[in-house]
């Protein structure tokens, strides 16, 4: 089984960047049909390498990382953005839909943990954390929004969702993770348990 996770470089580091010409040079609905055309052909040459069981990883809500976040007057989440990302994944889907009915024996699954990456954002507390605005290092602006070297850390990981201003704590990650995979293998939505303190 192949799983692949990709797209939200190319908005967050890319697209949504206003000194990057893909910024400028494409409306948001040529960007999604470059994603989705790009995407088209990797899959295909996937499957002509011998690839059958694919696992494609959605996006969540990019518009509520912090990285995102800090360019919204009040610190809310960025609403586009999300849109942006909803459109991806809609359009992913199909894409998805249409190869398995293309290539034989192929069993391509698009993995939407949009909903599930929303709720821990929105209720953290559900899940064993206190804060899912910010991250839990010091953050370098200037290049993106990795920890900055030597910065002081939160006194306690599993209070934040974030790392840092773009990926989740590795106990965010934990409660993502089961979730997802129970999902995936079981058909059914799970609920994760909530990490130790």
């Amino acid at each position: 089984m192949y799983f692949i996770g990709l797209g939200s470089n190319d908005y967050v580091n890319n697209y949504l960047q206003p000194f990057l010409a893909d910024g400028q040079q494409y409306t948001s609905d040529e960007f999604v049909e470059l994603l989705i055309s790009t995407l088209e052909k990797q899959l295909s040459m996937l499957y002509q390498l011998g690839a059958r069981k694919v696992v494609f990883h959605g996006l969540g809500p990019l518009g509520c990382i912090p990285s995102q976040r800090v360019k919204s007057k009040t610190g809310q989440c960025l609403k586009r953005v999300n849109e942006y990302v909803l459109e991806f994944n809609s359009r992913v889907k199909k894409l998805i839909a249409t190869l398995n009915r293309r290539f034989p024996r192929a069993k391509l699954t698009f993995a939407d943990t949009y909903g599930d990456v929303l709720d821990l954002i929105d209720n953290p507390t559900a899940y064993g954390f206190k804060i899912s605005n910010t991250s839990c290092c010091n953050v370098d602006t200037t290049i993106g929004g990795l920890c900055l070297q030597n910065s002081k850390l939160c006194s306690n990981r599993k209070d934040y969702v974030f790392w840092d201003a773009f990926h989740p704590s590795d106990a965010a990650n934990a409660v993502l993770a089961e979730k997802f995979f129970s999902t995936l293998f079981s058909g059914q939505p799970s609920v994760a348990p909530k990490p130790s303190p």
